[in-house]
């Protein structure tokens, strides 16, 4: 991001890829359409793709943003180094040209990503709401429409959108897990501040573990990638702001692997170093508790999950001793069972809802509101 925080420039939109190396996408021909909703109003606009984790490059014959999911409006081209082609070397993350085209904030902005060749794609992502950020692919060049249904949408490359001209904005960026990267809570988190110098970035990854890296589980590998104390370690653009929900994979992942799990006090431990590196580097901290979670019977026995949840436990009374909190396990859980409330529940019995999105994200406003003056990125 850093090359688009200066000279005017602005992230407005933002979400990171996850390595999915370990199980690519293939096809002969690729057009994708994403919506993406700038949390900030421009004149011109930029777009970030992503070949971070591919071998080999990726070659977009044509990339389009316009008005309308048909592209029949204000259809404009977006070009690299004044080329129509745009090739993403392996193992880059590149800005395309600059763009006049007045960008509003709340307003969606299509994007177009046309490949007329066959190629692999990895840096993958997704969205499970469509109201902010939607997107559609086919195999073949052709306009695949957008659906208005909750559901996983897939996409590949996109990663970022930035304005230039607008006012100085704050960043959130939601660093961890599923639980933000499912975007529920940082959807309802953008809604909220929409039409305010703030923008809510969406750097979590599914499967991401606070202390290890990616596991393999059985014969599949797990695309989760590194851990997230080895990805800040390496992190080249601390927010002012960061929200961070992390730890609960480490239980659940390694349980199910028949691996050790780690101690309450090895998580914990990890946690201060995450406090102690956004410290470091002069970003607000707020954490999560780790949230309700249940492992079905046929892969973790019954005394094992008690273990978990009693580990769990132990690092949420923790964390509820930090400040700038947000307790998403006492918000989400059953007080009876411990388990995520069923009105809560995005239909796996762990990732919350639109519902969870918003209670969670009015619960974070008070703790997230101090730290909202405007000041550099």
């Amino acid at each position: 991001m850093g090359a688009k925080q200066a000279n005017g420039w602005q992230v407005a939109w933002q979400k990171t890829s996850s390595d999915f190396t370990a199980l690519p996408f293939q096809s002969d021909q690729l057009v994708q359409v994403i919506k993406v909703t700038p949390q900030l109003a421009g004149t011109a606009l930029s777009l970030e793709l992503s070949n971070r984790f591919g071998a080999y490059p990726v070659v977009f014959d044509h990339v389009w943003v316009a008005r309308d999911a048909q592209f029949q409006r204000e259809r404009v081209a977006v070009t690299q180094r004044g080329k129509q082609q745009v090739v993403l070397s392996p193992h880059t993350v590149s800005w395309l040209d600059e763009v006049t085209y007045p960008v509003t904030s709340g307003e969606p902005v299509y994007v177009q990503l046309v490949a007329m060749r066959a190629q692999t794609y990895v840096d993958y992502n997704f969205t499970i709401l469509p109201d902010l950020t939607n997107a559609a692919l086919a195999r073949k060049v052709v306009v695949p429409p957008l659906s208005s249904r909750t559901g996983r949408k897939n996409w590949y490359c996109l990663t970022g959108l930035a304005v230039k001209g607008a006012p100085q904005a704050t960043t959130i960026m939601g660093v961890g897990d599923s639980v933000i990267e499912v975007g529920t809570i940082t959807d309802a988190l953008t809604t909220r501040y929409m039409h305010r110098p703030v923008v809510v970035t969406n750097v979590a990854t599914a499967g991401r573990q606070l202390l290890a890296d990616a596991l393999t589980i059985g014969k599949v590998p797990q695309t989760f990638g590194e851990s997230l104390l080895h990805q800040l370690a390496r992190f080249s653009a601390w927010p002012p702001v960061m929200w961070c929900s992390i730890g609960a994979n480490d239980l659940m992942l390694q349980a199910i692997a028949g691996n050790p799990v780690p101690t309450s006090q090895a998580l914990i431990t990890g946690l201060k170093r995450v406090q102690v590196l956004a410290h470091q580097h002069a970003t607000h901290l707020v954490m999560s508790t780790l949230p309700p979670f249940i492992i079905d019977r046929r892969r973790v026995s019954l005394p094992a999950q008690r273990q978990l949840w009693r580990i769990q436990s132990r690092v949420n009374e923790w964390v509820r001793s930090q400040p700038d909190i947000v307790d998403v396990f006492a918000l989400l859980a059953d007080p009876q069972t411990g388990r995520l409330r069923r009105e809560y529940d995005l239909g796996d019995r762990l990732h919350p809802n639109k519902l969870a999105g918003k209670r969670v994200a009015r619960a974070m406003l008070p703790v997230l509101d101090q730290f909202l003056s405007p000041r550099r990125n």
